[in-house]
């Protein structure tokens, strides 16, 4: 029975409906307070005669979508109990006049595309059909969910015993859908898992920024948004995973490129922490290496300002044979996956190393040259861990043309720089030794507090991947007894020795020996571990 409760509505003697959260044409859903389990819910409240929504969502089982728990009739309605999830839909984030940073606009973009094709799989089937920003909800966790499927049905192409009925089905959603994200067949009732796929590129529109300009990055997301809503669906992606690949393929590429100047030594944390904020940290490198008699070129690409860089190559390097060589390999880096002719690209590259220039030139280009082989290693024509291989060397070229000029002016800033990435990259090469001792350079010299404690962190957690626990200790403790404020990672170091010793004893002694020295004050929360201590020693004493 629906009765009233306390002012609110109790749903058969056990929901008590608190608000209404959303509505539209198919029905409301309400906040809902399970009085039995004392937990919160979300219920869809349909007309009684409509059985195809709570059909479709009874066979999902996917983490983000909504699961059907119950299933109610009263009054001529019928109520749909569901997950409540937290969070705001796009179409909330949108109005708010925040912007969507890209790294979330494209991971929600390919997390869209695994929901349909999860959808859409022979296993389930299913034609959503509603796809709309109010639909689509950002959980508390940062991950996509999709809302509502009150006008989605199962194609001929489902196992259910209900895909029989999917052409009726069909029929019945004739006009339903949302204009401008509603696809025309919908229309016409020849909605199929094309449809999806032009709602898809509605999104991605609709994620767009108003300022977003001319780059390329945001004319590929549009190329890919605009092929997702052709009006024919033959000129569409065939399938929602012809799609997920291209988003993926961008994705890369940007990641790729944020890796070659996130990789690039002057873009290092240590460089950074030197010379302060960015421009004038451009602006200091710059001027050094004019100092030093390094080009103005490849300062920029020193300071990872690859699109200044091409710009003076093509206007003052016109028609050298090595500012041709820095060209193709700028134009290559900047141009999508499926357009880069990589064939130029690695032969400019080899041109480039085999290059004449004074040493300190050479030192800037085998930086830069490093920093592209490890990043664009496959694309290169490099076998597994080659390409970090050719980057070693490369560093260990350029800091012999550094020490030939160490007394010049900003020198013992390069070589530091250069240590520093050669202690990463002999980490991907699986040696810690090696990359203990690049650290144990850096630390000789006088650096930045910053970049000290990573420093010291990353030694010591070689010396942890050397399982060498007990000078891995030391460290650790002796940046705890400098550092007492800065103790998440001597929590991490009392994680291994409770992990990956079962010395429970030793870990608790870690633990209190942090919190005697105001660790707590980092915002660290050792309770957390000292309970999972607890439990471990508990189950291992029974």
């Amino acid at each position: 029975m629906l009765f009233m409760y306390e002012e609110k509505c109790l749903l058969g003697g056990r929901y008590r409906l608190e608000k209404v959260l959303g509505k539209g044409g198919q029905g409301k859903v309400y906040l809902a307070f399970d009085m039995k389990l004392g937990k919160y819910w979300a219920v869809k409240k349909i007309p009684d005669g409509s059985s195809r929504e709570a059909e479709i969502m009874r066979h999902l089982e996917h983490p983000a979508l909504p699961r059907i728990t119950d299933v109610l009739e009263e009054n001529g309605y019928r109520y749909l109990v569901m997950d409540y999830l937290e969070g705001f839909t796009l179409e909330e984030i949108k109005k708010s006049g925040k912007r969507i940073p890209w790294k979330k606009r494209i991971k929600w973009a390919i997390q869209i595309c695994s929901l349909l094709e999860y959808l859409h799989g022979p296993a389930k089937g299913i034609i959503y059909q509603d796809m709309k920003p109010s639909n689509l909800l950002v959980h508390i966790s940062g991950d996509m969910r999709l809302l509502d499927f009150g006008i989605a049905f199962l194609s001929e192409r489902g196992s259910s015993a209900e895909s029989s009925h999917s052409a009726e089905n069909r029929r019945s959603m004739v006009g339903y859908g949302t204009p401008g994200f509603a696809a025309p067949e919908q229309f016409l009732g020849n909605a199929e898992e094309r449809t999806d796929i032009y709602g898809l590129g509605a999104i991605l529109l609709y994620m767009e920024q108003k300022d977003e300009g001319k780059s390329k990055l945001h004319k590929k997301w549009r190329q890919i948004a605009e092929k997702c809503m052709e009006t024919s669906m033959g000129k569409r992606y065939r399938n929602i995973s012809a799609v997920k690949r291209e988003l993926q393929n961008l994705e890369d590429w940007t990641q790729n490129r944020k890796r070659v100047r996130a990789g690039s030594i002057f873009l290092a944390v240590g460089l950074l922490l030197l010379l302060g904020a960015q421009v004038r940290r451009q602006e200091l490198l710059l001027d050094a290496g004019r100092l030093l008699g390094i080009r103005e070129g490849t300062g920029l690409l020193d300071t990872a300002d690859y699109g200044e860089a091409r710009r003076y190559f093509l206007r003052e390097q016109e028609g050298t044979e090595k500012g041709e060589m820095y060209r193709i390999i700028l134009d290559t880096i900047e141009e999508m996956p499926v357009k880069a002719n990589w064939e130029e690209a690695k032969k400019a590259v080899k041109a480039l190393e085999n290059s004449e220039g004074t040493s300190w030139e050479k030192a800037g280009e085998e930086i830069f040259l490093a920093n592209v082989v490890q990043a664009y290693d496959t694309e290169l024509g490099y076998a597994k861990k080659e390409g970090t291989k050719k980057a070693r060397d490369l560093l260990r070229q350029a800091e012999i043309n550094v020490k030939e000029n160490i007394r010049k002016t900003y020198a013992p800033i390069y070589l530091m720089e250069i240590w520093y990435q050669l202690a990463k990259v002999c980490e991907k090469l699986d040696d810690p030794v090696q990359s203990i001792d690049y650290y144990k350079l850096i630390l000789n010299e006088k650096i930045p507090v910053d970049l000290e404690q990573e420093v010291r962190l990353s030694a010591a957690a070689m010396y942890r991947q050397m399982k060498n626990y007990s000078e891995a200790e030391k460290w650790y403790e002796n940046y705890l007894r400098d550092y007492p404020r800065d103790a998440e990672a001597y929590c991490a170091y009392a994680l291994m020795e409770a992990m990956e010793r079962g010395n429970w004893q030793k870990a608790e002694h870690l633990l209190s020996l942090m919190d005697q020295r105001g660790a707590e004050k980092s915002g660290f929360n050792s309770e957390k571990i000292k309970s999972r201590i607890n439990e471990v020693t508990k189950e291992e004493t029974e």
